[in-house]
């Protein structure tokens, strides 16, 4: 029972083939990804990035660029490079990877270590800095010990209108 309140609360149940017209845009789905953990839905956005070496993972967003979902190719796809800037709609599991809050603490104290020993660049540290600190404090305001990354794994996809 608890299975398909899950599928119910998010609204769609397993297609065929992904569509459009009943796809997620990546910030409602990502509104809604903690109850869809494990379901398979359709989402859809524009590609703002492949990974040119092995094609196995792109990076979608709404159409204003500011919200981005990583998803990953199909078992024995790719995604192609000439996707970028392409709106597609891919069927995917919906995945979560928990970052815990000692990981988090653990990664500032190295960065601290490394910034005193002088043995990587300072723009690079402080970026991961930047990061890692807004997980801590995301992770203080909902007062939990851990911090929800949300990807998911492409069963298939489609370019938009194609």
């Amino acid at each position: 029972m608890a299975a398909t309140a899950l599928l119910l609360s998010c609204g769609q149940a397993a297609e065929q083939a992904p569509s459009a017209s009943r796809a997620y845009t990546v910030d409602s789905l990502l509104n809604v990804a903690e109850a869809c953990v494990g379901d398979t839905l359709s989402v859809r956005g524009v590609v703002r990035h492949t990974c040119r070496d092995s094609g196995l993972r792109c990076f979608i967003a709404d159409k204003d660029g500011q919200t981005k979902l990583r998803i990953n190719a199909p078992d024995g796809g790719s995604f192609q490079p000439d996707l970028a800037g392409r709106e597609v709609v891919c069927r995917v599991i919906v995945r979560e990877n928990r970052v815990m809050a000692h990981e988090v603490d653990s990664a500032l104290a190295a960065i601290g270590l490394r910034e005193a020993a002088e043995e990587s660049r300072a723009d690079h540290c402080e970026s991961s800095r930047n990061d890692l600190s807004a997980k801590k404090a995301y992770m203080e305001l909902k007062g939990q010990d851990y911090y929800s990354e949300f990807y998911a794994d492409a069963l298939d996809f489609g370019v938009v209108g194609e």
